[in-house]
């Protein structure tokens, strides 16, 4: 009988031969013999069928002398290795992104354990020692889109500059969804309020809101007084105040951990995002904003978004966006003085103007709003009569001081006027 590749038996083959043989011969069954092979009775009688046509060379397996079906080519191996070196090792790909760059840009189809093995192999990438992780249950979806929105904000380097830069970042929890992403230089009142802005103009008003303890969303400094001393409102944030008016609940939590959904789409960002702004050349928070709003949400959201259990959304159509800016703003209460103006140390200081059935305004309660756009708006605090003013002083908290609001501001205080408005779709 001639051996397949010129070669003999290997002990196991020739064992198995003897079983195989033993069964053409009837001393053993089909079924004793695949006990003592440890194969099915289909794979015993595939390899009786190879012996009575081929001799002992039906035992020997298919692929000897052959590529593996597994088998890739060493020129792919090297054109992963060399894309790796020049253009992807730097922007910190980990294996799953790097993967899917070779397959959907590079137009190299592998697997994502064929190219973790090629990279540790070739020592091209450096092993993270992993943290210990303490136990916690899971907390299950909420059945419907909107029913409930984690909002958080991630402080990281996403630019690759050597800055801190801070990326607001609302996701759904029924779907995994990111429903809004933005960078900008600093968090706050009306960064989150923007953010809140957008999910609504886009989808609606959302049932709750689930976000940390920061004193923007939450007060957290030592009252002195007790609630009965003084108004409940007065311990209220701006943004408390604005998603009541609105009908929307708020839920706070107690760790990071608790918000879970959004605090691993921060981390799942922190691995992709930065690595996705380098490849595409973004420099400044305007050119990565623009490349999110076109781009990566939508890519994110392809590939990590999941179905809702129900499929009824639970977004409230919004009926009236004038009021809506009316709601979403910082707000504060003043007395008119003397000399007909209004103030508040920290924000604004406004000329408060006469009108055809008004000619001072002296003791009057009025509302003043800022907007997030910049804008303000005065308002007597009885009548809702909108009152003519002129901008003194306008102070811009830090927390808002991010790129547009400066902008805006900056126009406010010379021309008087703000006429741009940047509200974002997503």
């Amino acid at each position: 009988m001639g051996m397949r590749q010129d070669r003999g038996l290997t002990g196991m083959e020739v064992r198995r031969y003897r079983v195989i043989q033993d069964v053409i011969d009837r001393r053993l069954t089909q079924r004793e013999a695949g006990e003592e092979l440890e194969l099915s009775v289909r794979q015993v009688r595939r390899v009786v069928r190879k012996v009575r046509d081929k001799g002992a060379a039906g035992v020997i397996h298919g692929l000897v002398g052959k590529r593996g079906n597994r088998f890739f080519d060493s020129k792919k191996e090297e054109k992963i290795i060399q894309l790796w070196k020049d253009k992807y090792r730097e922007c910190g790909l980990n294996f799953t992104h790097f993967t899917e760059k070779l397959t959907e840009v590079e137009k190299i189809p592998v697997s994502k354990e064929k190219v973790r093995l090629l990279l540790r192999e070739k020592e091209l990438v450096d092993m993270k020692a992993k943290k210990g992780r303490k136990h916690r249950r899971q907390r299950p979806r909420r059945l419907h889109f909107g029913e409930l929105i984690q909002q958080d904000t991630s402080p990281h380097d996403w630019l690759g500059i050597g800055k801190e830069i801070q990326a607001i970042n609302a996701v759904d929890d029924a779907t995994s969804r990111i429903v809004y992403l933005k960078l900008c230089e600093h968090d706050g009142t009306l960064p989150n309020m923007e953010a809140m802005r957008s999910v609504i103009l886009r989808y609606g008003i959302p049932m709750s809101y689930y976000v940390d303890k920061a004193s923007w969303f939450k007060v957290t400094r030592h009252l002195t007084t007790t609630i009965s001393q003084q108004s409940s409102t007065e311990y209220e944030t701006q943004i408390q105040r604005a998603l009541e008016e609105l009908g929307v609940g708020i839920i706070y939590a107690d760790s990071p951990q608790a918000k879970g959904r959004v605090e691993r789409s921060n981390g799942t960002l922190q691995n992709r995002l930065i690595s996705e702004l380098k490849l595409h050349g973004c420099k400044t928070i305007r050119d990565a904003n623009r490349f999110i709003d076109e781009y990566f949400i939508d890519d994110y959201n392809r590939r990590f978004g999941v179905e809702p259990i129900e499929k009824d959304f639970a977004f409230v159509p919004l009926l009236n966006k004038e009021q809506l800016d009316r709601i979403l703003c910082l707000r504060f209460t003043s007395t008119t003085q003397n000399d007909n103006t209004v103030s508040r140390s920290k924000y604004y200081k406004l000329q408060l103007l006469p009108t055809q059935l008004r000619t001072s305004w002296v003791k009057a309660p009025v509302e003043v709003s800022i907007r997030i756009d910049g804008s303000v708006e005065v308002r007597h605090r009885n009548t809702r009569e909108v009152i003519p003013h002129e901008v003194l002083d306008l102070k811009v908290p830090t927390e808002i001081k991010h790129e547009r609001v400066d902008r805006t501001v900056n126009e406010l205080l010379t021309e008087k006027h703000c006429s741009r408005r940047y509200g974002s779709s997503h």
